[in-house]
Protein backbone atom coordinates (compact mmCIF):
# COMPACT_ATOMS: atom_id res chain seq x y z
CA UNK A 1 0.00 0.00 0.00
CA UNK A 2 1.32 3.45 -0.92
CA UNK A 3 1.13 6.24 1.65
CA UNK A 4 0.87 9.94 0.79
CA UNK A 5 1.28 13.31 2.50
CA UNK A 6 -0.46 16.12 0.69
CA UNK A 7 -1.18 19.82 0.75
CA UNK A 8 -4.40 21.12 -0.74
CA UNK A 9 -5.26 24.72 -1.48
CA UNK A 10 -8.52 26.55 -2.16
CA UNK A 11 -9.26 29.63 -4.28
CA UNK A 12 -8.68 31.96 -1.31
CA UNK A 13 -5.18 30.54 -0.82
CA UNK A 14 -5.97 28.62 2.39
CA UNK A 15 -4.02 25.39 2.76
CA UNK A 16 -4.52 22.09 4.53
CA UNK A 17 -1.92 19.35 5.11
CA UNK A 18 -3.01 15.73 5.45
CA UNK A 19 -2.11 12.06 5.09
CA UNK A 20 -3.92 9.34 3.13
CA UNK A 21 -3.53 6.10 1.22
CA UNK A 22 -6.21 7.12 -1.33
CA UNK A 23 -5.52 10.68 -2.59
CA UNK A 24 -8.36 10.82 -5.12
CA UNK A 25 -10.94 9.70 -2.56
CA UNK A 26 -9.55 12.02 0.13
CA UNK A 27 -9.78 15.05 -2.16
CA UNK A 28 -13.41 14.15 -2.90
CA UNK A 29 -14.02 14.05 0.86
CA UNK A 30 -12.47 17.49 1.36
CA UNK A 31 -14.65 18.86 -1.44
CA UNK A 32 -17.80 17.43 0.15
CA UNK A 33 -18.56 15.06 -2.74
CA UNK A 34 -18.48 12.14 -0.29
CA UNK A 35 -18.55 12.17 3.51
CA UNK A 36 -15.49 12.18 5.72
CA UNK A 37 -13.56 15.36 4.94
CA UNK A 38 -11.76 17.32 7.63
CA UNK A 39 -13.85 19.78 9.61
CA UNK A 40 -11.44 22.61 8.80
CA UNK A 41 -11.98 22.17 5.03
CA UNK A 42 -15.78 21.82 5.11
CA UNK A 43 -17.55 24.43 3.00
CA UNK A 44 -14.32 26.22 2.08
CA UNK A 45 -13.66 24.49 -1.25
CA UNK A 46 -13.22 23.71 -3.97
CA UNK A 47 -9.88 22.24 -2.93
CA UNK A 48 -7.13 21.05 -5.26
CA UNK A 49 -3.74 19.49 -4.68
CA UNK A 50 -0.79 21.86 -4.46
CA UNK A 51 1.58 18.92 -4.01
CA UNK A 52 1.56 15.29 -2.93
CA UNK A 53 4.59 13.62 -1.36
CA UNK A 54 5.28 9.89 -1.24
CA UNK A 55 8.18 7.48 -0.97
CA UNK A 56 8.71 3.75 -1.45
CA UNK A 57 9.90 3.64 2.16
CA UNK A 58 6.71 5.25 3.53
CA UNK A 59 4.65 3.14 5.86
CA UNK A 60 1.82 4.57 7.95
CA UNK A 61 4.22 5.63 10.70
CA UNK A 62 6.63 7.47 8.38
CA UNK A 63 3.78 9.00 6.37
CA UNK A 64 2.06 10.35 9.49
CA UNK A 65 5.42 11.54 10.81
CA UNK A 66 6.00 13.42 7.56
CA UNK A 67 2.56 15.04 7.88
CA UNK A 68 3.38 16.03 11.47
CA UNK A 69 6.65 17.65 10.37
CA UNK A 70 4.88 19.52 7.55
CA UNK A 71 2.51 20.98 10.15
CA UNK A 72 5.05 21.51 12.96
CA UNK A 73 8.53 22.25 11.60
CA UNK A 74 9.95 23.24 14.98
CA UNK A 75 8.29 20.50 17.02
CA UNK A 76 5.27 22.68 17.69
CA UNK A 77 2.79 24.65 15.65
CA UNK A 78 4.56 27.77 14.57
CA UNK A 79 3.80 30.75 12.47
CA UNK A 80 5.32 30.31 9.05
CA UNK A 81 4.95 32.11 5.80
CA UNK A 82 1.24 32.02 4.92
CA UNK A 83 -0.36 30.10 2.09
CA UNK A 84 1.12 27.64 -0.34
CA UNK A 85 4.54 29.29 -0.35
CA UNK A 86 4.81 28.70 3.39
CA UNK A 87 3.93 25.03 2.89
CA UNK A 88 6.53 24.77 0.11
CA UNK A 89 9.15 26.25 2.43
CA UNK A 90 8.24 23.60 5.02
CA UNK A 91 8.31 20.87 2.36
CA UNK A 92 11.93 21.71 1.55
CA UNK A 93 12.81 21.40 5.26
CA UNK A 94 10.99 18.07 5.59
CA UNK A 95 12.61 16.35 2.58
CA UNK A 96 16.04 17.45 3.86
CA UNK A 97 15.28 16.54 7.51
CA UNK A 98 17.64 13.94 9.02
CA UNK A 99 14.68 11.70 9.89
CA UNK A 100 13.78 11.36 6.20
CA UNK A 101 17.25 11.44 4.61
CA UNK A 102 16.97 7.77 3.60
CA UNK A 103 13.64 8.32 1.81
CA UNK A 104 13.71 8.67 -1.96
CA UNK A 105 10.84 11.11 -2.38
CA UNK A 106 8.42 11.47 -5.25
CA UNK A 107 6.68 14.83 -5.24
CA UNK A 108 3.71 15.42 -7.52
CA UNK A 109 3.18 19.16 -7.96
CA UNK A 110 0.55 21.28 -9.66
CA UNK A 111 1.82 23.29 -12.62
CA UNK A 112 1.27 26.56 -10.79
CA UNK A 113 3.52 25.46 -7.90
CA UNK A 114 6.07 23.36 -9.78
CA UNK A 115 8.77 26.02 -10.15
CA UNK A 116 8.59 27.07 -6.50
CA UNK A 117 8.81 23.45 -5.33
CA UNK A 118 11.63 22.60 -7.73
CA UNK A 119 13.53 25.66 -6.54
CA UNK A 120 12.92 24.96 -2.85
CA UNK A 121 13.75 21.24 -3.00
CA UNK A 122 16.48 21.35 -5.64
CA UNK A 123 19.34 21.11 -3.13
CA UNK A 124 18.04 17.94 -1.47
CA UNK A 125 19.98 14.87 -2.55
CA UNK A 126 16.99 12.56 -2.12
CA UNK A 127 14.76 14.42 -4.62
CA UNK A 128 15.32 14.44 -8.39
CA UNK A 129 13.26 16.10 -11.12
CA UNK A 130 11.63 14.38 -14.11
CA UNK A 131 9.65 15.58 -17.12
CA UNK A 132 5.91 16.19 -17.27
CA UNK A 133 5.26 13.09 -19.39
CA UNK A 134 5.89 10.83 -16.40
CA UNK A 135 2.89 12.37 -14.65
CA UNK A 136 0.22 10.66 -16.79
CA UNK A 137 -0.09 7.88 -14.19
CA UNK A 138 -0.75 10.48 -11.51
CA UNK A 139 -3.30 12.27 -13.69
CA UNK A 140 -5.29 9.05 -13.94
CA UNK A 141 -4.83 8.32 -10.24
CA UNK A 142 -6.00 11.68 -8.94
CA UNK A 143 -8.06 13.20 -11.77
CA UNK A 144 -5.98 16.37 -11.67
CA UNK A 145 -6.16 18.54 -14.79
CA UNK A 146 -2.46 19.21 -15.11
CA UNK A 147 0.55 18.51 -12.92
CA UNK A 148 4.28 18.14 -13.12
CA UNK A 149 6.10 15.22 -11.57
CA UNK A 150 9.13 15.60 -9.36
CA UNK A 151 10.49 12.13 -8.76
CA UNK A 152 13.04 10.23 -6.76
CA UNK A 153 16.43 8.96 -7.81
Amino acid sequence: MTHFCYTIVNEQGRTYVGYTVLPKRRLRQHNGVITGGARSTAGKGPWRFAFVLTSESFDSHKGLSCEWHLKRPNGRRSRCRPGVQGRIDLLSKVVCHHKFCTCAFRIYASIEHFEAIASACGNCANVTFFSVTISMHWLRLCSINAIYYIGSV
